[in-house]
């Protein structure tokens, strides 16, 4: 389990919940639809042969503890290695249409998948970041020294999810104990991304704050499995 999980698993829980679910969804065209099901995807960067990336989507997030959402994206990343048969028609697709029309083609493909069809003979799959995606930044340890967060221009139209957080580096900052005493605290770098069309900006901060408060104390993620009781 790594703060990526954890990170899935709090955005999910957040979504979830009752004064929250309104922001559940899928934006297509400039117009919000919610979701029934809270459907939160990671992107993984492929290193080696096949460099690349990938997009995890875990379905349900909300019902799956902590660890059953790393397993999954471990599962789903494996069997993408294992048949890549997607990615694969997808980029045969591409290379088949003359030039000028592969941005066409990008674009249909994409809308298939965000009108929710699965479509695996063309490489669609149905709404593949799901209702929010959550980024890891740094890639490479030799860089945690430049702490970048991406923030995705929504007005191009061509977003992932209506929510995208975005973990950066984690830094040291001071902490005040009392009005005498100062120490240090590792802080991580998180950026939410929340389009205005999901929600307004009151109920974008409530959504960051309880993010926020998940996963300031990551015990209380699971605590409805560890009690026997069920998410929803």
């Amino acid at each position: 389990v790594t703060v990526t999980h954890i990170a899935m698993r709090a955005v999910a829980l957040a979504l979830s919940e009752t004064d929250l679910r309104n922001l559940n969804g899928i934006e297509w065209e400039g117009t919000f639809y919610p979701r029934a099901t809270v459907d939160v995807s990671t992107v993984v960067r492929r290193r080696g042969q096949g460099a690349g990336t990938s997009v995890a989507k875990v379905t349900c997030a909300n019902q799956r503890p902590t660890e059953g959402i790393a397993k999954e994206v471990g599962r789903i990343l494996h069997q993408q290695s294992k048949n890549p048969a997607a990615a694969r028609t997808r980029k045969f697709l591409l290379r088949a249409c003359p030039y000028a029309l592969r941005g066409v083609v990008t674009k249909v493909l994409g809308a298939l998948g965000q009108l929710g069809l699965n479509i695996p003979t063309l490489g669609v799959e149905a709404t593949p970041f799901g209702t929010a995606t959550v980024l890891t930044l740094p890639h490479n340890r030799n860089w945690s020294n430049v702490d970048m967060l991406l923030a995705p221009a929504w007005g191009t139209g061509n977003m992932p999810a209506p929510i995208v957080v975005t973990l950066g580096g984690i830094c040291v900052k001071p902490r005040i104990v009392t009005a005498v005493k100062l120490t240090t605290a590792s802080v991580l770098n998180v950026h939410v991304n929340v389009s205005l069309k999901a929600a307004d900006v009151a109920k974008a901060r409530l959504f960051a704050e309880r993010v926020q408060e998940l996963m300031t104390d990551p015990s209380i993620l699971d605590k409805d499995f560890h009690t026997g009781e069920n998410d929803d």
